[in-house]
């Protein structure tokens, strides 16, 4: 270690395992880990943000195919609009109370491939919804790497070793790099919420505007 890139990496991976037998797998068990690494932790580096604009009458938006959940979402109005993305119950409050004659409430639902408005648009507006995406494979990468790979080549190792050993049925192997794995993540995770809050332990701040704060509930 580390890997610089994909190809480098499915090497190590079959060094460690010493078993030919399985080399055919080995890119499963690479992507196998990087699901569970894109799932376990909302990464920087997979932060995107997609624009379109609110079609009348139409009550839901079609979701980018990478998306892995909605973060939040703006209405791009000369005064613009933070939508917060909310439960199903919330949801369902927001629409009866604006039914009941209030104007000012506005929310959003992820449901399978769409996210769901209320109140239903009815003039056209331009919008910005910003998301958490899936990782790409490594094998698409144009470089055979990305930043998960360069800071955290243990991860991808040791979770490739994970699930190579239960594919075997090797059940004290899938133990120990299960407990590496977790540790690498652990890590990752600490270089993640350095990175988020500029090193600096978190506080609660009373002096907050929170009606203008993206949110995801």
């Amino acid at each position: 270690m580390p890997f610089a890139a994909y190809d480098e990496l499915i090497e190590r991976v079959a060094d460690w395992l010493d078993r030919p037998d399985l080399d055919a797998e080995i890119p499963d068990f690479v992507r196998l880990a990087e699901v569970e690494l894109a799932r376990d932790v909302g990464w920087r580096f997979v932060n995107k943000e997609s624009t379109g604009n609110l079609v009348i009458d139409q009550d839901f938006i079609t979701l980018p195919t990478d998306l892995l959940w909605a973060e939040w979402l703006r209405l791009n109005l000369s005064d613009p609009i933070t939508v917060p993305i909310v439960s199903g119950k919330k949801f369902v409050t927001i629409k009866r109370t604006i039914s009941s004659g209030s104007n000012n409430l506005y929310g959003a639902r992820h449901v399978g491939d769409k996210l769901y408005l209320t109140p239903v648009p009815t003039a056209t507006s331009a919008f910005t919804l910003w998301y958490q995406a899936t990782i790409s494979p490594l094998e698409d990468e144009a470089t055979g790497a990305n930043w998960l790979l360069t800071n955290g080549p243990d991860a991808y190792l040791f979770g490739s070793l994970m699930n190579a050993a239960d594919f075997i049925g090797d059940d004290a192997g899938t133990q120990k790099w299960a407990m590496r794995f977790e540790k690498a993540k652990a890590s990752l995770k600490k270089l993640e919420f350095r990175a988020r809050t500029g090193g600096g332990g978190l506080r609660i701040q009373t002096d907050v505007d929170v009606g203008n704060t993206p949110r995801r509930i």
